[in-house]
């Protein structure tokens, strides 16, 4: 769990009680009943803003480098990260039933793009405007961690990736889904070279 980068951001929002105050929940995930996994869970994050939080964060990144910039014009056209993290010790792991119960909590709004079964479970979903993608959903179910990430606001799938490690966003969430899908690509010639 990604718990002492968020320490610091946590410690930092609490700063500015006020301002979170008057913040709106209007992420999906803010509305999701997640009660039973909550008692479950041995260690839970959890990650709430909103635009004008996105705002105050954007201002602790370094004040130079390219991918300062492209982060910071990135979480202009954002309206809200939302994230939940949850740690299970031992047999007090969820069920695939309370997973379930989170994807028909999903609105019909919320259409289902990527889905991956095995080991690790993985439901990627996104909300569209006609072309426009306005958001995107990311259930990362492993056994002993599930993850939710929530991004609402005007970006690109392929810009994900620029968002790992803020607000919570966990590393190489995002990227697993294409090394995943590329991982089968190279298998034939791996077999062609073993017949050799």
């Amino acid at each position: 769990m990604k718990i002492n980068l968020l320490k610091y951001l946590l410690l930092t929002m609490l700063a500015v009680g006020p301002l979170g105050a008057r913040a709106s929940d209007d992420g999906v995930l803010t509305k999701l009943d997640l009660t039973n996994i909550e008692k479950q869970a041995s260690e839970r994050v959890t990650v709430t803003l909103d635009k004008s939080m996105l705002e105050f964060a954007a201002g602790f990144l370094p004040k130079e480098g390219s991918d300062t910039k492209k982060l910071q014009n990135l979480i202009t056209n954002l309206d809200g990260i939302y994230v939940r993290d949850f740690s299970f010790d031992g047999g007090k792991a969820y069920s695939q039933s309370d997973v379930e119960a989170i994807r028909k909590q999903l609105p019909a709004s919320w259409s289902k793009m990527v889905e991956v079964r095995g080991k690790e479970n993985v439901d990627f979903y996104v909300m569209r405007d006609g072309d426009k993608f306005k958001g995107f959903f990311l259930i990362d179910a492993e056994p002993s961690e599930l993850a939710l990430v929530n991004i609402q606001g005007s970006i690109r799938p392929e810009q994900l990736s620029e968002l790992q490690g803020f607000a919570g966003i966990p590393n190489g969430i995002f990227k697993q889904e294409k090394d995943k899908g590329k991982d089968k690509d190279p298998a034939p010639k791996d077999n062609d070279d073993g017949k050799k």
